[in-house]
């Protein structure tokens, strides 16, 4: 009996310490992202840190062009137009373009478009999937 309760309370401490490692794990990618962002210029930096610079700061871009156009990635998720691998790989392509500042200025002057930019990676991928109130979801 008395070993049975020990083995649990071994398990449990490997799990705080996992937990108390993945949260510290956390805290130093959130540093580093934040150190990144606020004081290094991006054409300084070395090529992995101009990778994990890109991937945080235009995250959200190939979102906002989906909503610009008039997609809903969800709808076109459940319709099975497309799947999540598919939705991060995009997100990859758009986060490593050459122009993500082209995009985030064009997505503020026009937040609704009929069409991806030529410059575009995902164009193509785009107008592909169905958009909202074309009856074709």
């Amino acid at each position: 009996m008395a070993f049975a309760l020990h083995a649990q309370l071994r398990s449990v401490g490997r799990l705080l310490v996992s937990a108390r490692f993945i949260e510290s794990f956390t805290a130093w990618i959130l540093m580093f992202a934040r150190a990144v962002k606020s004081r290094v210029r991006r054409d300084s930096m070395t090529p992995s840190a101009n990778h994990m610079y890109r991937l945080l700061t235009y995250r959200g871009l190939m979102e906002r062009m989906a909503r610009a156009l008039g997609i809903d990635l969800e709808l076109a998720v459940m319709d099975g137009h497309i799947d999540h691998e598919q939705i991060e790989r995009l997100k990859l392509r758009c986060a490593l373009c050459d122009q993500p500042d082209a995009c985030s200025r064009l997505l503020l002057a026009r937040p609704n478009m009929e069409a991806a930019p030529d410059f575009c990676v995902n164009s193509k991928s785009l107008a592909e999937l169905p958009r909202r109130g074309t009856g074709v979801c």
